[in-house]
């Protein structure tokens, strides 16, 4: 008997130490700012994901753009100073600048990574 009334001491002694932590205005701030920053997190990840999809488009992009050139390029050589070649060799430098920028876009996205990822 005099076992269960410790036991039961306990518990009561357990339920109110749970009270308190539970209305601990320290413990509501720290789980609330680990909230806010699981949000970020999640955020941070988002951003990055659309980033890494953005320069995997890019890429491809870039790489298709390249195989054209080349194509292109070759087919002039083979066309010598024909006149298709006077206009393949300006679609060769539109494909050339469309490169370019391409590579440019590329590089912005590379540095928004490091961006994101050194936050």
């Amino acid at each position: 008997d005099a076992g269960k009334k410790e036991l039961e001491s306990y518990k009561k002694e357990c339920e109110e130490l749970r009270a308190q932590l539970l209305n601990n205005p320290q413990l509501a701030n720290l789980k609330a700012q680990w909230e806010d920053e699981r949000k970020t997190l999640r955020q941070q990840i988002e951003d990055l994901e659309d980033v890494k999809n953005s320069k995997s488009a890019t890429e491809d992009a870039l790489e298709k753009a390249l195989l054209d050139t080349k194509s292109m390029k070759s087919s002039a050589r083979s066309q010598g100073s024909e006149d298709g070649g006077v206009a393949l060799q300006k679609t060769i430098e539109e494909k050339d600048a469309e490169i370019a920028k391409l590579v440019e876009q590329l590089n912005k996205l590379s540095n928004q990574t490091n961006t994101n990822l050194n936050q």
